[in-house]
């Protein structure tokens, strides 16, 4: 949620409270108590402390309307790098109680399934699609609103997916959130078992299948009948949108099929995502691919230039003349150090002092006691110097 946190930190927090008690709800457990991380960059700036003002107070309403008080928590304040601060990132952690059997989990688990969404296809607009990940993926491009959050609504669907799921009523149950439909569907057909599903019309297909509106979750059962009972009870929308069937995922409106995939293929994807982003990163010759390169060398170019004038403090301290230096997590604002290898010698030399620099602080690993002391004073001088 931190693409619509740095639209609306307040909005942002109240969704992320709302999305953790969901999780809890999904599995039949009542959230009770919550604690927090926030992190966010310098509060010494405005627009900074604004930021953590605003995020705080969306935590106060969100966690007294869900009734999860704040047990306790910490912060992590002036986290920069290349001088821009990081989005507004407060993390949550929500614990609930549940009655002692074994959860409800989100993949499909048979065919013939009905597949329902228990409140309802939800709404978005133009606006508020502009901080999906399929916006940031798929158009390159962030704008706009958080999606809406009605915490009445977003409280009464939670009473009712308990209620289903202690039931058991619910096969499988999966609440929608990032990706929106789609990727919570392809989510649920991990193992093997997909689904036909003819989603209600009223919104664009892109709409439908990615936006990110809260309150959504997907649950595959036996009794769709009692389903509805429930969510009639708390009124709460319970739409029966499809059935699952074996290893196809197949999604559409009726009119028109929109994504048809085997299983599988949709599970090689996932499997492989983080080796297909690292290939993607490094062919500078596929196509699309000259902005990411034009930033990446545009961060080398200031990587460098600090980088020569690490190499001339410490070269000034009189340590070695054949120094190598290598410097990752340079944050360029107060040119803060994070981690900084130094090797001494020749290369079959292994002196090699491992420096963790951060605020006013610096912590050493000597790999070899030779040259200890001297190398160590000079390191301190180093940090001091770029402090």
């Amino acid at each position: 949620f931190r693409r619509v946190l740095f639209r609306s930190p307040r909005e942002g927090t109240k969704l992320i409270v709302a999305e953790c008690c969901r999780n809890l709800s999904t599995v039949g457990a009542t959230p009770v108590a919550a604690t927090n991380n926030l992190n966010f960059g310098n509060p010494e700036r405005p627009e900074i402390m604004a930021q953590l003002v605003e995020s705080i107070e969306g935590m106060v309403e969100a966690c007294t309307h869900f009734e999860t008080p704040i047990t306790g928590g910490n912060v992590s304040l002036y986290n920069e790098t290349l001088g821009e601060a990081i989005w507004p990132t407060p993390v949550m952690g929500i614990v609930g109680l549940m009655p002692t059997a074994q959860p409800v989990t989100i993949p499909f688990k048979n065919q013939g399934r009905t597949v329902m969404l228990l409140g309802g296809l939800g709404t978005t607009d133009a606006t508020r699609f502009g901080g999906t990940q399929y916006a940031k993926v798929i158009l390159n491009a962030m704008w706009g609103l958080p999606p809406a959050l009605d915490m009445d609504y977003e409280k009464r669907v939670q009473s009712a997916i308990r209620e289903i799921v202690n039931h058991g009523h619910a096969e499988s149950a999966h609440d929608v959130s990032d990706g929106g439909l789609a990727v919570a569907l392809a989510e649920c057909a991990y193992n093997g078992i997909g689904a036909s599903i003819e989603v209600p019309g009223g919104l664009r297909p892109e709409f439908a299948l990615f936006h990110e509106g809260p309150s959504r979750i997907l649950i595959s059962t036996n009794a769709p009948e009692q389903v509805e009972e429930i969510a009639r009870k708390y009124n709460v929308e319970a739409l029966r949108i499809g059935a699952t069937m074996n290893a196809r995922l197949r999604i559409g409106d009726g009119s028109a099929v929109w994504i048809d995939s085997p299983v599988d293929r949709l599970k090689q994807v996932w499997e492989n995502a983080l080796a297909d982003m690292c290939r993607f990163a490094i062919d500078r010759h596929s196509p699309g691919n000259d902005q990411l390169f034009h930033v990446a060398a545009r961060a080398h170019a200031r990587f460098r230039k600090n980088l020569v004038q690490l190499w001339r403090v410490i070269i000034g301290c009189q340590i070695a003349p054949d120094l190598l230096v290598v410097a990752r997590g340079l944050a360029y604002r107060r040119f803060v150090v994070h981690h900084l290898v130094v090797s001494f010698g020749s290369d079959e030399t292994e002196n090699r002092i491992c420096v963790a620099c951060g605020g006013t602080s610096a912590g050493f690993a000597m790999r070899s006691e030779e040259h200890t002391s001297e190398l160590q004073s000079h390191l301190n001088l180093v940090c001091r110097l770029l402090l």
